[in-house]
Formats: structure tokens, C-alpha cells, sequence
């Protein structure tokens, strides 16, 4: 028979699994390069929606973009800082060993308006990617975003925004117009985006083409979120309550953990939000305080931008932030992707 091991190797043990265990959790989260990913289109229908027109994903600047925003810095242009996420790890507080298990989603909604200032004299995306660099988010959820529209300079806006932050993106066109001009939405990411999709809402007549776009992300191996972003129809409630009625569709049949971010033009107790509550829960009556209003910008008088949630997320907490660019309020929120489990677990006998 074995002698018996002694108390002080079955703490040494205990200390190696969960520093093993630690160094594994750390790793998984940790965000790829933003190495460009295959173009294609995918496309998902409901009853009243129509097929989707066309989802263009990519990384980081091409070549010759890159080149040109060199140039830009060497007139006199800064670089955006880049954002960084700091995972869980091993960290050391006075006489204690800590592992943080913290594990977090950053998220914003914001209707850029195209980069335009408020009395649309200018264009600043310069300045708005500084503003979105200041989220400090992981994902981004945008709407009125161009790519190729002469009154915007023909810049592709997602691409840009994208590879002035480090991040992938996934850009929608809703309105195609002569001459390649494409007017839509975008998500913006941290984390791999492994699968895109944009679905053309009910567009009654008079109204302007709107679209709700899926993005999914890989956030950590065998770990999936799906976010959308989406813009509802500014003239008529009509409209609204219809497209609120095929992204609701979309969304319930989501098999992952979703956040739905966007522009709904539509007060909280309206018919189209209370429609979008049926399959995904208010973030802001969750975790935000006050009104939460979002619209104009300096000083607003309405609740219009929104994130909603469904699935295994917490809500840490959720805020809104001015812009010196839009005359929308960006809306951002941490999910908590584990919720109910300890965000820090002590070794009994330090590191």
C-alpha cells in the first residue's frame, strides 16, 4: 500500500490546476489579429421580409490605404488609438493570489450620420473614430453608414472606421443608388466575425429601404455571439411597427446569445419596441438609470437608440455618451458572459 501523501502536495497541486486552469481561460478569450476575412453573402428571409441585397466583411487596410493614412499623419494628422481588451489572468493584490474569471462583452450602438457634423457643413470621421476609440468597446453597431457616396467623398465609411481601430467589420447596404453609391449599416469587431447576414425589412411605400444585419462573432473557441444592428424607419409608425415585426422574427430564431443594437425611431412604450421586448429584453431598464435619452445629442428629449439582449448575458452595467459629430447619443453596455458565476476565485495559499 502507498504511504500517504501529505497535506502540503495536495495544496501544491491545487495551486498548478488553477494556474493551469487560469493561463487556458486567459488564452480563450484573447482576441485574433483582425486579419481580413472572406468576402461573401449570405442572406436570411421571414414572411415580410425580402432577400438580402449584399453583406461585404474585411479586417484591417488594405495597402494602399494604409499608405494613404500615412500621408494623412505626416500633414499633421494623429493616429486613433487602438482599443485593447485585458482578459482574465493570474493578479496579485497585496498578500493575496487572485485569478480573475471576470469575462465581459463591451458594446455600443450609435448612429454615426455618415460622419457629417451636426449643421452637415463637414465631414469629421476622423473625429468620430476617436469618439468610438474612446468607448473602449469590443463590438460596434452602426447606422447610417456610407461606402462610395459622392456627398461623403466616396470613402468607404466602414472600412475606414474599421481599420482605424484595429477591428473587422461587416457592412450592409439597404439604399443602392446609380454609381455604386450604397448607404447602410455596419458592425464593427474586436472579435473574429465568422458569419454575416442582412435581411431587407418591409418597406411600405413612400418609405426608405431598411435592413436588420446579423453579425456573428467568435469569441472564444466553441463560444458564439450573434449581434445586429438595425435602423427603423424615421415617417411612419406604420413602417416601424412592420419592420419591428420581421427583425423580431429574425432575432427569436437566433440559436446564440444575441445583443440587438439600433436606431429604432421609436419611443420605449411604443408598439415596435414593445413588439422587440417579445424576444429580447431592454438593456437600459436592466442596468441604466434615468431616462436614458439619446436624441438630439446636446441635449436630448427622446429615447430612440437602443441595445436589447436575450440569452445567457448579464447586464454590468449600461450608459449613454454625447457626440461632438452625430446628433445621436451612442448607447453602450457591458454584458456579463457569465452570469452567476464568481468573477474572481482566491488560491488559498498565494501564487
Amino acid at each position: 500500500m502507498d504511504e500517504p501523501k501529505g497535506p502540503w502536495l495536495e495544496a501544491v497541486g491545487l495551486v498548478v490546476i488553477l494556474t493551469l486552469a487560469a493561463g487556458a481561460f486567459w488564452v480563450s478569450l484573447r482576441p485574433g489579429p483582425t486579419e481580413p476575412v472572406a468576402t461573401g453573402t449570405s442572406s436570411s428571409s421571414t414572411p415580410a421580409a425580402r432577400p438580402a441585397q449584399e453583406v461585404v466583411t474585411g479586417g484591417t487596410l488594405s495597402a494602399a490605404e494604409q499608405r494613404a493614412q500615412r500621408r494623412q499623419e505626416d500633414r499633421g494628422g494623429q493616429a486613433v488609438p487602438r482599443p485593447q481588451r485585458i482578459p482574465g489572468g493570474v493578479l496579485q493584490r497585496a498578500e493575496r493570489c487572485v485569478i480573475s474569471t471576470d469575462s465581459s462583452l463591451e458594446v455600443a450602438s450609435f448612429n454615426m450620420r455618415s460622419g457629417w457634423n451636426r449643421d452637415r457643413s463637414r465631414l469629421m470621421l476622423p473625429t468620430l473614430a476617436q469618439e468610438m476609440a474612446a468607448l473602449q468597446v469590443d463590438v460596434l453597431l452602426l447606422q447610417e453608414v456610407d461606402k462610395n457616396r459622392i456627398n461623403s467623398g466616396r470613402v468607404d465609411q466602414a472600412a475606414y472606421l474599421a481599420g482605424q481601430l484595429g477591428m473587422e467589420y461587416a457592412f450592409a447596404t439597404n439604399v443602392l443608388r446609380p454609381g455604386d453609391s450604397r448607404y447602410g449599416t455596419a458592425v464593427l469587431s474586436a472579435y473574429p466575425i465568422v458569419e454575416s447576414a442582412n435581411t431587407l425589412l418591409p418597406r411600405p411605400g413612400g418609405t426608405q429601404q431598411r435592413g436588420l444585419l446579423r453579425a456573428v462573432l467568435e469569441i472564444a473557441p466553441g463560444r458564439r455571439v450573434s449581434v445586429y444592428t438595425t435602423h427603423f424607419e424615421h415617417t411612419s409608425e406604420g413602417a416601424r411597427i412592420q419592420q419591428a415585426r420581421a427583425a423580431a422574427q429574425v432575432i427569436a430564431q437566433d440559436p446564440y446569445p444575441a445583443v440587438v443594437g439600433g436606431d429604432m425611431n421609436s419611443r420605449p412604450a411604443s408598439t415596435a419596441m414593445n413588439t422587440l421586448r417579445t424576444v429580447a429584453t431592454d438593456t437600459w431598464a436592466v442596468g441604466g438609470e434615468g431616462a436614458g435619452l439619446t436624441h438630439p445629442s446636446t441635449s436630448p428629449r427622446s429615447r430612440i437608440d437602443y441595445l436589447l439582449h436575450r440569452g445567457d448575458l448579464g447586464v454590468n452595467a449600461v450608459t449613454t455618451f454625447p457626440s461632438q459629430v452625430s446628433d445621436h447619443r451612442a448607447v453602450r453596455a457591458s454584458y456579463d458572459l457569465t452570469p452567476g458565476a464568481p468573477d474572481e476565485i482566491e488560491l488559498p495559499f498565494g501564487c
